[in-house]
C-alpha cells in the first residue's frame, strides 16, 4: 500500500484477499490500536462468510488526529451524497439487535463509569467497554 517511510505509528495498513492480509500495525496509540484490532476480529468473525475472498486495501489511524495520517497516504474522493444515501438506507432497516454501545475511558467524567455500571446491569441494552490511554513515548 504505502513504502511506509516516515508514516506515524498511530497508523495501521490493512491489504490482501480475506482470508490472507497483511497488516501492518505500527506499534498504535493508546487502547484505540487494541480497540481497532477487536473490532476488525469481530467483524470477520460475524462475516466471515460474506467477506471470504474480498480485497482489502484500507488505512486506519488510531490517533487524535487523521491529518497527520493524510499526509502519507492517497486518499480518495469520498462521494457524500452517497454516502448520506447508504447510511439512511441502512437506516431505515429493522436493527439487527436494539443496543447501544459505548467505548472510553471511565476515568475522565463521572457519569462515564455509570455507563459501565449500567452496561453490567442491562447487557441487553447497552455494551459499554472501559479502556485507559496508554501514555505516548
Amino acid at each position: 500500500m504505502t513504502n511506509g517511510v516516515g508514516l506515524p505509528k498511530e497508523i495501521i495498513e490493512v491489504s490482501g484477499t480475506y482470508p490472507k492480509l497483511d497488516i501492518i500495525d505500527r506499534g498504535g496509540w493508546g487502547n484505540r490500536h487494541q480497540s481497532f484490532f477487536s473490532l476488525l476480529d469481530e467483524m470477520f468473525q460475524k462475516y466471515e462468510r460474506d467477506l471470504m475472498n474480498k480485497e482489502f486495501r484500507f488505512v486506519f489511524c488510531s490517533g487524535d488526529r487523521a491529518e497527520r495520517a493524510s499526509r502519507h497516504v492517497r486518499i480518495r474522493p469520498v462521494n457524500w451524497d452517497m454516502v448520506v444515501e447508504k447510511c439512511t438506507e441502512k437506516g431505515n432497516l429493522p436493527y439487527e439487535k436494539e443496543q447501544c454501545f459505548w467505548i472510553g475511558d471511565a476515568n475522565n467524567h463521572r457519569l462515564r463509569k455509570k455507563l459501565l455500571q449500567l452496561s453490567k446491569r442491562e447487557p441487553d441494552y447497552l455494551k459499554a467497554i472501559g479502556m485507559e490511554w496508554d501514555t505516548m513515548i
